[in-house]
């Protein structure tokens, strides 16, 4: 069965964008997880997005990429931020504020 999310990829060089563009297509991403405008191809199974994009910031290691995710779980946000071959990713957290009895009406 395996985990669909919904990717969209940002980039901070659009001078970049279409050889970008290119070098995705060439691993099989635009057209399956991404659109070439780089939003969202439906829901998918990317497996390998770390790893893709990871290769993919090494060959342009001035870009910062910031790949986005909704899985398919309630909750499931977060980013992934690629810059000279490395990675960083973060996952949204959601909260409540303490009990503030001030606030009772």
């Amino acid at each position: 069965m395996g985990y669909y999310t919904s990717y969209s990829l940002e980039i901070n060089d659009e001078s970049e964008r279409e050889a970008i563009v290119c070098e995705l297509r060439a691993k099989e991403v635009i057209d399956y997880a991404l659109t070439s405008s780089l939003g969202t191809n439906d829901d998918v199974k990317w497996y390998s997005c770390s790893e893709d994009m990871k290769d993919v910031s090494e060959k342009f290691p001035d870009v910062l990429f910031t790949l986005s995710g909704e899985g398919e779980e309630h909750g499931d946000l977060w980013k992934e931020y690629f810059l000279a071959g490395q990675s960083h990713c973060v996952k949204v957290t959601l909260s409540f504020p303490e009990f503030d009895h001030s606030k009772l009406k």
